[in-house]
């Protein structure tokens, strides 16, 4: 299972029983975008999130932690 695997089944879960998932996840974003698109969506989120640290991973497929 992928990590974003993890998070939509936990999303589902939480869903099936009335519960707000980020009481108890943390805030996650699955981006799948190509490469324009993701920066700028990673351009807007500076904008929104303004001094917070985020890290992002790469895509589906590379979940060895290889280019973070």
């Amino acid at each position: 299972m992928t990590k974003s695997g993890l998070f939509k089944t936990l999303k589902k879960f939480y869903e099936d029983q009335g519960l707000n998932t980020f009481e108890f996840v943390p805030e996650t974003h699955i981006i799948d975008l190509n490469f324009t698109e993701r920066t700028s969506c990673l351009q807007r989120f500076e904008k929104v999130y303004n001094g917070e640290v985020w890290i992002i991973k790469p895509g589906e497929g590379t979940n060895r932690g290889h280019g973070i």
